[in-house]
């Protein structure tokens, strides 16, 4: 999203898992809303990039004996 919390249309959103090649963020059910590694445990990273502008946030992601424990953030660019 922006400084004014309005979503950006034009962002890619990719997403890492423990340093490991980067995979693409899902659409969410929302706009400027993202699912980054659904059911993934370790240390998530997610970058947010459009033309001019770059952000990233980075979780750590753990599990219990049926699901991961899931983690929500905003990036502003």
């Amino acid at each position: 999203q922006d400084a004014d919390g309005n979503p950006i249309d034009d962002v890619d959103v990719v997403y890492t898992v423990d340093g490991g090649a980067e995979e693409d963020c899902q659409a969410g059910s929302n706009p400027g809303e993202f699912i980054c590694g659904y059911e993934v445990e370790g240390n998530i990273e997610v970058f947010a990039v459009t033309d001019t502008e770059e952000g990233s946030m980075s979780f750590d992601i753990d599990a219990d004996a049926c699901h991961v424990n899931g983690q929500a953030g905003t990036i502003v660019l």
